[in-house]
C-alpha cells in the first residue's frame, strides 16, 4: 500500500498542474483566503468542508473523464477526472489488488487540492472468490489550505 500512497501523490501533482494551470482564483468561498497560520483551524476545515459537499451535491452536473491504470496494481485502477466547465472539481483514484482495493478522493478549488479522502478496503479471501467480504476499512483524510 505504500506504492499506491506514493502514486497517489504523484497523480495529484500532474493533475494538479496538468489539469489547472491558468485558472483565475476567485475571492468567493475561497480556502486560501484564510492564512495558513490561521488561529480558527476549524474555520478552515469548515469552508473545506462547505465546498467538498457542493462539489459532491453538483456531481451530476460535471463532464467526467475516465482513465484506465494499467500495471499501477495487481487488479488494475482507474481514474476519474469531474470538471466544472474547464476546472477540475474532483478526481477519483481507484486500486485494485487480489486481497483489497484503494478509493482516493481529490477536491480541487480553483487551482490547489484542498481535501483528500482515502479509504482503503481488505478482504478476508480474494475479491475474485465467491463469498468474499471486508475484513477491515481505513480511511485517512487531509485537508489542504495554501497547498498546506
Amino acid at each position: 500500500m505504500k506504492a499506491y500512497r506514493t502514486l497517489t501523490i504523484l497523480v495529484v501533482f500532474f493533475l494538479t498542474c496538468d489539469n489547472c494551470m491558468g485558472q483565475k482564483a476567485k475571492t468567493e468561498n475561497n480556502v486560501s483566503s484564510l492564512p495558513a497560520g490561521s488561529d480558527s483551524i476549524e474555520a478552515q476545515i469548515t469552508v473545506i468542508r462547505r465546498e467538498y459537499n457542493k462539489i459532491n451535491a453538483d456531481i451530476s452536473k460535471f463532464r467526467v473523464v475516465k482513465e484506465e491504470l494499467e500495471g499501477q496494481s495487481t487488479g488494475g485502477g482507474q481514474l476519474t477526472k469531474y470538471f466544472e466547465g474547464k476546472l477540475l472539481r474532483k478526481a477519483k483514484l481507484r486500486f485494485y489488488g487480489e486481497t483489497g482495493k484503494s478509493i482516493t478522493e481529490f477536491y480541487f478549488l480553483h487551482d490547489s487540492v484542498i481535501f483528500s479522502f482515502k479509504r482503503t478496503y481488505y478482504y478476508d479471501i480474494p475479491i475474485y472468490e465467491k463469498g468474499s467480504k471486508v475484513e477491515k476499512v481505513e480511511e485517512e483524510r487531509f485537508y489542504f489550505v495554501s497547498q498546506k
